[in-house]
């Protein structure tokens, strides 16, 4: 996923492998971060296959096809045509949800956090929405400049105890619920 770091190993076995393939193809990428670029990996190949929505660095490129389509789409019919099975992925990704009363005498704000929980990844899953439900009532959090810490200003301090946050997961994940926090 892109803001996550990549371990040695895999990424030194995907380069020896680009070094011997003929075709290279690049789902879901803007051809803009190194070593996914055609001056790294996709462009020891031959002929570079990208399929993407929305223009990336490599559409005007010698060498470079171009495809406008939602990958899992285009993955679904390149593996139909080929007779190639998809076998079932499940991607987990564990984050922390911390919570707290801006002053805490008032109980009027709050102030939520998402952080990975692992330092070395980037949260992917979450999107920029969420809402929070306290004492039944329910209302939208709002993104602040920094990146995953969100504010709810107005908060009753009935019902406090029973205090839950959704965070909506990206549209790219589907029909996939909210992930609930509860307090």
């Amino acid at each position: 996923r892109y803001g996550q770091a990549i371990k040695t190993e895999p990424l030194e076995e995907g380069m020896a492998a680009a070094d011997k393939s003929d075709v290279a193809l690049c789902l879901g990428s803007g051809m803009h971060t190194f070593p996914f670029t055609l001056d790294g990996m996709p462009g020891q190949a031959g002929l570079c296959v990208v399929v993407n929505l929305g223009p990336t660095a490599a559409d005007k490129e010698k060498g470079v096809l171009r495809v406008e389509a939602p990958c899992d789409e285009f993955m679904a019919s390149l593996t139909k045509e080929l007779s190639v099975p998809i076998p079932p992925h499940v991607y987990e990704q564990h984050f922390l949800v911390t919570w707290t009363w801006a002053n805490p005498a008032t109980r009027d704000k709050i102030n939520v956090a998402v952080a990975a929980a692992n330092p070395q990844e980037a949260i992917t899953f979450a999107h920029e929405e969420g809402r929070i439900v306290v004492g039944g009532e329910t209302h939208d959090l709002t993104r602040n400049g920094m990146r995953w810490t969100y504010s709810l200003e107005g908060v009753p301090t009935s019902g406090a105890a029973d205090l839950r946050i959704e965070l909506d997961p990206r549209p790219e994940y589907g029909a996939v619920p909210p992930v609930v926090v509860t307090a």
